[in-house]
């Protein structure tokens, strides 16, 4: 494995892993279950709903799941390799990758948006091994 590059060309965490471990209980988890990023433009300005805010492969691999869950991650991808996989959440809508096939790291894969149980347009993204 190389060395791990996040999913947004400006990264700006708003949650961290672990974070808020009452609210995420109802899931089943100890707390935030990745990194929450804040949406940007192309030009680096702050992303809001009218804007698109561009998600990108963070590793290669193969588009196991893509998919929409209302109540948690809204629309999401989740890909992986024989190392890792990530799952990548809250998308505007669907994205356009098609199950079965494989992406690049750096591959566009998607917009950030506020789907599923969001509070505004943003990437979740949980990674694991």
């Amino acid at each position: 494995m190389g060395e791990l590059i996040h999913p947004v060309k400006k990264v700006f965490i708003t949650q961290g892993f672990g974070a808020n471990p009452d609210v995420y209980k109802r899931f089943g988890y100890k707390g935030h279950n990745g990194l929450d990023y804040r949406a940007f433009l192309d030009n680096g300005e702050r992303c809001y709903e009218s804007g698109v805010s561009k998600v990108y492969s963070p590793h290669s691999g193969k588009v196991i799941e893509n998919a929409y869950d209302a109540d948690g991650y809204g629309y999401y991808v989740k890909i992986e390799n024989d190392k890792e996989g990530s799952v990548l959440a809250h998308f505007h809508g669907k994205s356009s990758l098609v199950v079965g096939s494989n992406v690049s790291e750096g591959d566009y894969i998607g917009a950030q948006g506020t789907t599923g149980n969001s509070t505004g347009i943003h990437l979740h993204w949980g990674y694991y091994t």
